[in-house]
């Protein structure tokens, strides 16, 4: 009996941790970097070489790079009637009550549109823009274009907005 029950002691907390563990979605141009970042545990990234476009996948141990330009096989898939008929349909509601459960955690901007007179127009802009949302969200002119967003969330608060939406 007391086996059972830390048994199910040890299922709530590992499914607590997951649902409040944070998720970052990271875009770095500066490094040529999109990931997504599971806290220590898991992560999974898309990056470009010389060669081709690759998708990393790392848990704990476990690692995966899979490239997503190689030419597959062309085996015949076969598809269940079953699998043909399911049609989920989600809401633009609940697609933007999840998208409202991420938070913003690191914002960089630096935009030049190649048009001097264009990037004198928005530089005002941005630059009360970025005293309001208090980022960094620049104009330039020297024809530099860079952004990076790490964007944090958890399973609860996506499950949360998706459930009462």
């Amino acid at each position: 009996m007391m086996v059972l029950l830390i048994f199910c002691i040890l299922v709530a907390a590992t499914l607590l941790y997951l649902l409040l563990a944070p998720f970052y979605l990271e875009v770095n141009s500066r490094e040529n970097k999109c990931k997504v970042r599971f806290h220590r545990l898991a992560k999974a990234r898309i990056y470009l070489s010389e060669e081709s476009l690759f998708f990393e996948l790392q848990i704990w141990g476990w690692h995966n790079t899979i490239d997503l330009l190689a030419i597959k096989d062309n085996r015949v898939k076969v598809e269940s009637a079953m699998a043909k008929k399911r049609n989920i349909r989600i809401s633009i509601r609940k697609i933007y009550a999840v998208f409202k459960s991420f938070r913003l955690s690191t914002c960089s901007l630096t935009l030049d549109t190649g048009d001097m007179a264009m990037n004198g127009i928005l530089y005002p802009m941005f630059k009360g823009l970025s005293k309001v949302m208090e980022k960094d969200i620049q104009i330039n002119f020297c024809n530099k274009n860079e952004i990076v967003l790490v964007l944090k969330n958890n399973f609860y608060r996506v499950l949360r907005a998706y459930i009462t939406n």
